[in-house]
């Protein structure tokens, strides 16, 4: 992140040897990758004391002692999102400094989870931004969408005692798909499905990061590391074994084009 030179498979440590289980195997998302890349680039423009600091959320891991799952049950014991909160206390809160945390919705909003740990010594100390994703169904995304016209794109919008509130909450617009609940019966699908389309609501409560039309929206391609490097693949498939993951096909190059992927298939691309 300073400028100094590093090889390739000494900076994957960093994303590849994450501690916290969310990331099974392992953080394959390329553009995650290309932060710490655009943070380095950033820094080299910058003096020394102006610099980005990046502070890891999980864990530090030495995998290579992890050889059995009674080592993996032993490192993992205790609440998953201690580390980083006392991380934040320690090098944020507690010297009243401010930063920017990138984490996945639920942490700032499940019981135990990272928002929860803070909020109990720091009650007031965060502000919530969350991404708009857009709905399930297209229609729903258009509705909501006719309400931002007005707003530039990208745009931070404020939700909270507002009617965009309101507007973001509707019994017949979903953010998650019924086909992610195979297995259950249609009445445990749909209370699932209400509990997860209700939990980005509880914390959309501050501000809206509004980047475009959901349409707009798209995916980053696949990091090639897992079926270009045999002896990495061989590795987090380890892990994933320890982890007790069931068998994955990993992606090809023909699974994996270089280019972004729509986020919702409405229909209207190719």
């Amino acid at each position: 992140m300073n400028g100094e030179d590093i090889s390739y498979a000494d900076l994957r440590k960093v994303w590849a040897d994450t501690s916290y289980a969310g990331w099974l195997p392992t953080v394959t998302a390329l553009g995650y990758q290309n932060f710490f890349a655009a943070v380095r680039a950033a820094n080299l423009t910058l003096p020394v004391n102006k610099r980005i600091h990046v502070w890891l959320g999980g864990r530090p891991v030495d995998w290579s002692k992890i050889r059995t799952k009674e080592d993996l049950s032993h490192f993992l014991d205790g609440e998953p999102d201690r580390f980083t909160a006392d991380l934040i206390e320690d090098k944020i809160l507690k010297r009243g400094s401010n930063a920017l945390v990138i984490y996945g919705t639920f942490h700032f909003y499940d019981k135990g989870q990272l928002g929860d740990l803070i909020r109990e010594r720091y009650p007031e100390s965060m502000t919530i931004i969350e991404p708009y994703v857009g709905f399930d169904d297209k229609s729903c995304s258009e509705v909501f969408e006719r309400s931002l016209l007005k707003e530039p794109s990208p745009a931070i919008i404020a939700v909270h005692g507002t009617d965009m509130e309101h507007r973001l909450v509707t019994s017949t617009c979903h953010f998650v798909n019924a086909s992610n609940f195979a297995g259950l019966t249609e009445p445990q699908k749909a209370q699932r499905r209400s509990e997860m389309d209700s939990q980005p609501q509880a914390i959309l409560g501050q501000y809206l990061l509004y980047l475009g039309p959901a349409k707009s929206l798209t995916l980053s391609p696949l990091s090639p590391d897992l079926y270009l490097d045999p002896l990495f693949r061989k590795e987090i498939d380890r892990r994933g074994k320890l982890f007790g993951a069931p068998a994955d096909p990993w992606p090809t190059v023909m699974d994996n084009p270089m280019v972004p992927q729509y986020l919702h298939d409405y229909g209207t691309h190719p």
